[in-house]
């Protein structure tokens, strides 16, 4: 099954010049249909709704259940690599969400800009809805939102009507494009079933305006192998992969396995604590409790580039030739609690590759 009618290289120019693209028809006709199919089938029954990230009086999600062919989501990552020049081996797939808003969503909405990891928005209508348009500030407030959450500027006047709408961008995220400084111009653009909008979801703010009862398909992209939620079937067999490994390997052995940071490991605070203002570093992996780490465990996270040995990484963060046996327990606990993942000398981290696995299941 393909996602899209259309070759993304007649459309690379347009889309690297704006950031944004409308292709009318170009979804294909069998993964609408697949698509609206799911989108009735957890309409009815409630399948894969996404309690936690509800929006009450806004919208309900649901997690898209991918094509059963093995094809489709390699087939995806390198359109998306060829539109966005992109390397398809780096894409990883952060999100698949169904978006189904609530009859009584606001007909101007706050816009946002998505999390760090949504590199890439691809958004499919499911229903028609001819008032709905999707709403980008394309020109203006251009710096990627590096944190976790979505960010919002409100509408400037909650009772301000679409057509004479503006809203209230940060001046501290006033990055302008040349030529078209404080150009706050909402381009608004019409996708009915059939149609895609492709953008850059983590630096455009943007919203779906009189979206009232519609429903989206949004599939979210990024090449920095970032997957906080844990959607990219990748994820799940490499997570899987390293475990095994961690399991079976000696220490010595250990220091000579290539790791890479986990997709899911989203960031690393330090906290100052009541007890005197000491501090504590501590670790955020997706859908985990955070835990405690060292300074040590920082130094050799944060030498943690590319593909590197376990060996090759302490030595990077200071540690002794003498000494590498006596750091191989923090990397094993680093690992077991999800902040790296060991990988086979075979195993490359790609979506393309990992999609092809025989262990990886896909939803019909």
């Amino acid at each position: 099954m393909k996602a899209f009618t259309f070759a993304p290289d007649a459309f690379a120019d347009e889309f690297r010049r704006n950031n944004y693209l409308l292709v009318k028809n170009g979804v294909d006709g069998d993964l609408l249909r697949f698509a609206r199919e799911q989108l009735t089938q957890c309409r009815h029954t409630g399948c894969n709704e996404l309690l936690a990230r509800e929006i009450k009086s806004k919208k309900k999600q649901y997690l898209f259940e991918l094509p059963a062919d093995p094809d489709f989501l390699p087939d995806l990552a390198r359109s998306i690599g060829d539109l966005a020049n992109l390397s398809a081996a780096d894409i990883t797939l952060s999100e698949r969400h169904i978006m189904v808003y609530d009859d009584l969503a606001s007909s101007v909405p706050s816009l946002h800009k998505d999390r760090f990891a949504t590199q890439i928005a691809v958004g499919i209508p499911l229903e028609p809805c001819p008032e709905a348009r999707v709403v980008l500030l394309p020109h203006c407030a251009r710096s990627v939102n590096s944190l976790d959450n979505a960010v919002y500027c409100p509408p400037a006047n909650q009772q301000e009507t679409r057509a004479h709408g503006r809203w209230n961008v940060l001046l501290d995220d006033a990055q302008a494009i040349p030529g078209k400084d404080g150009d706050l111009t909402p381009v608004e653009l019409d996708a009915q079933p059939g149609d895609v909008i492709i953008f850059a979801g983590s630096s455009i703010y943007h919203g779906r305006v009189t979206s009232a009862g519609s429903a989206v398909l949004y599939l979210k992209f990024n090449a920095m192998h970032l997957d906080p939620l844990g959607e990219d079937p990748s994820t799940t067999v490499q997570r899987s992969r390293s475990l095994n490994l961690l399991g079976l390997d000696t220490d010595e052995q250990l220091l000579f396995r290539r790791i890479v940071l986990s997709p899911r490991l989203q960031r690393i605070s330090r906290h100052y604590t009541r007890a005197d203002w000491t501090t504590i570093l501590q670790a955020y992996v997706g859908g985990e409790k955070e835990f405690t780490i060292s300074d040590q465990d920082l130094a050799f996270l944060l030498s943690l580039r590319e593909q590197n040995t376990v060996k090759d990484v302490l030595l990077a963060a200071g540690v002794s030739e003498e000494h590498l046996g006596s750091h191989v327990c923090q990397v094993r606990r680093l690992g077991q609690l999800g902040a790296i993942d060991v990988i086979n000398e075979e195993f490359e981290v790609g979506l393309h590759l990992a999609l092809n696995a025989a262990d990886v299941s896909h939803g019909e």
